[in-house]
């Protein structure tokens, strides 16, 4: 699961909860939170889900399902608002589109 640090820092960010917080709920310990999110350790496909829906990122995990790139994502994560949970994604005629906030 290369690459997938920065995209699971931000979603950790985005939900406001700190690294020994998520350690914690991920039975693990901060500094294994730290190497994943630097890169150094890749998540194993359990835990990458488990941080996925420990920091309400349910939308990641459809956008993934949707084949859209990670920079988008992560880009999509940083810019959306703290209001809702999450967005759903579907690519339409290969453009991104935005069909629901919740």
């Amino acid at each position: 699961m290369e690459g997938y640090g920065f995209l699971l820092k931000v979603c950790r960010r985005r939900s406001k909860i700190n690294q020994d917080e998520l350690a914690h709920r991920l039975h693990t310990t901060q500094s294994n939170i730290s190497k994943i999110e630097s890169g150094d350790c890749e998540p194993r496909i359990s835990v990458f889900m488990n941080w996925l829906l420990n920091t309400n990122a349910q939308d990641v995990l459809v956008a993934m399902s949707q084949n859209i790139d990670l920079m988008t994502i992560a880009q999509t994560v940083i810019d959306s608002s703290t209001t809702f949970i999450g967005t759903v994604f579907l690519k339409w005629g290969g453009t991104l589109q935005c069909i629901i906030n919740f």
